[in-house]
């Protein structure tokens, strides 16, 4: 196999300028996403003044975007695996910016709120491919060095977000809080479209995709999280939500563990599945770094299942 040959089967091996621009795209994509949580919170205040929203709806702007995340980060995942990094970071991205407009353009509480379960659904892309963009393009040495850099922007969307959603809130308007995001969204397109590789593994069998246990995901995933965000210890005038033990949370709760039963019963008929559960009988899988919690809680695990099925064996060790 000649050279460019073998720097297009393993992309560990293209050049460090072609790296360092994929690099950036993945890092400006993921950072879209870090910094509008913080820019958002930022210019809250002023969204629900101008969109008279009541203060049971104002913590959906947030809720609705984390439940949207949470479930589809493993989806998008998954989609990866089989279609390429690029492709789900370009969709992930679009899909981020075509929420991110909507929301600037939104005229009341509802069009926001699902407007930001659209932009979340595109965030769980950008934090997906990050990690395992890194699996891909670094030997294991490398890795890890790489992935304190993309755990840096969290630490400084949470210095720079907050300032720029203030300045953008008092000078233009909180619309542009979300229309910032164009801009930045674009830049990282650029990058990844130019210089980033399919980095897409090659496939021995047709594609399948696990729609069942995409769906069986969902129904577990969604009513567990709206069940903890809708329970309240006590209900005062024009709150949202049930008591803890009314028969709605008991509903919602239920509905996830018919969901989680079948999720894995699902996953383990599978031939191709979301979730492989013998990942859950290896010990680097089932015990993901913890340490920093500004990284989402799914993209350490993404990032340590995709990184341990493709480091490559150790050399065997001389004996004496």
């Amino acid at each position: 196999m000649d050279d460019a040959a073998a720097r297009a089967h393993d992309p560990t091996e293209l050049p460090a300028a072609q790296k360092a621009l994929a690099l950036a795209g993945t890092l400006l994509g993921m950072l879209l996403a870090a910094l509008d949580q913080t820019i958002v919170a930022t210019a809250g205040p002023a969204i629900q003044r101008d969109l008279a929203i009541a203060p049971s709806l104002y913590t959906w702007i947030t809720t609705a975007y984390m439940v949207a995340s949470t479930v589809c980060v493993p989806i998008w995942g998954k989609l990866s695996d089989a279609l390429g990094r690029r492709r789900i970071l370009l969709a992930g991205i679009g899909v981020f910016l075509l929420g991110s407009a909507l929301c600037g353009l939104s005229t009341s509480a509802t069009q926001l709120i699902l407007c930001r379960a659209v932009q979340g659904v595109g965030s769980a892309a950008l934090f997906t491919s990050a990690f395992t963009v890194i699996a891909d393009l670094f030997t294991p040495a490398e890795r890890g060095r790489f992935q304190g850099i993309f755990g840096a922007a969290f630490g400084l969307s949470s210095v720079v977000g907050p300032l720029l959603g203030g300045f953008l809130t008092d000078t233009v308007g909180w619309h542009w809080c979300f229309f910032v995001n164009l801009p930045l969204g674009a830049l990282a397109i650029t990058f990844i479209v130019a210089r980033m590789p399919p980095l897409r593994r090659p496939r021995t069998e047709p594609l399948t995709l696990d729609v069942a246990g995409a769906l069986m995901l969902v129904v577990f995933a969604v009513p567990l999280l709206l069940g903890l965000s809708l329970g309240r210890l006590q209900l005062r005038e024009g709150d949202t939500g049930w008591p803890w033990l009314s028969w709605q949370i008991g509903a919602l709760f239920g509905t996830a563990l018919v969901g989680l039963a079948g999720f894995l019963v699902v996953e383990g008929r599978a031939r191709d599945p979301i979730a492989d559960l013998k990942l859950l009988r290896m010990r680097a899988p089932a015990s993901p770094p913890t340490s920093s919690p500004a990284w989402p809680s799914s993209a350490p695990s993404c990032s340590c299942r995709y990184s341990w099925s493709t480091s490559p064996a150790p050399p065997p060790r001389r004996r004496a």
